[in-house]
């Protein structure tokens, strides 16, 4: 674990913690474990919260892919990502959080 401590770039409790090893294209980070590659942000997780619940993802509330504090983590459904990811790319002020599910619901 303190290798894995050793990567991260740990600012406030609530900041960001930016992984400072290597990532992939979409900028999430890399660890190699027992000669298999993780992400950094679900090794994170893991270590904070225990084992993650099949099927379902690791997601960001700071939408900072290199983050891996565990008070930025939460686990979530690809569903929820989309939603998150819809919700805070499209403005809010013509859309009501009802009317985006609705929309999303009907997408599914």
């Amino acid at each position: 674990m303190q290798k894995f401590w050793d990567k991260v770039d740990k600012r406030g409790p609530d900041s960001c913690w930016n992984w400072l090893g290597m990532h992939n294209n979409e900028g999430y980070g890399l660890v190699g474990l027992m000669y298999r590659v993780y992400l950094a942000h679900r090794v994170s997780y893991t270590i904070a919260f225990g084992s993650i619940p099949d099927k379902l993802l690791v997601l960001h509330k700071c939408d900072n892919p290199r983050c891996v504090n565990p008070r930025h983590l939460y686990v979530g459904t690809h569903a929820d990502n989309v939603r998150d990811r819809f919700i805070k790319t499209h403005p809010s002020k013509y859309l009501s959080r009802e009317k985006i599910d609705n929309i999303l619901e009907k997408y599914k």
